[in-house]
């Protein structure tokens, strides 16, 4: 008499077209579809938390109270001309 341990369950033998019938009770279609409306969920929260942390202007709505620039202001007058150190006198 073999060991109850050494045996092997029987083997249940199916015929093609059973092996490839899927679960009658639909686990994985909801469990896909639970993942992606977590992940739709988990999306939109990122979505909107940046929405909010983008600054004004930067979006593309226009900013509340600012005065829109009317003209460039003036260039500043030109620098004096230095001439270069290798033309200067030296001090000693």
């Amino acid at each position: 008499m073999k060991d109850a341990r050494l045996q092997q369950p029987p083997r249940v033998i199916a015929d093609p077209t059973d092996a490839r019938q899927g679960s009658s009770r639909r686990m994985n279609l909801r469990v896909l579809i639970g993942s992606m409306l977590g992940a739709i969920l988990i999306g939109a929260v990122l979505v909107g938390a940046f929405w909010r942390a983008t600054p004004p202007g930067m979006d593309g709505r226009p900013v509340v109270n600012e005065t829109p620039a009317k003209t460039v202001p003036p260039a500043s007058p030109p620098a004096e001309k230095v001439p270069p150190p290798s033309q200067t006198t030296a001090p000693y």
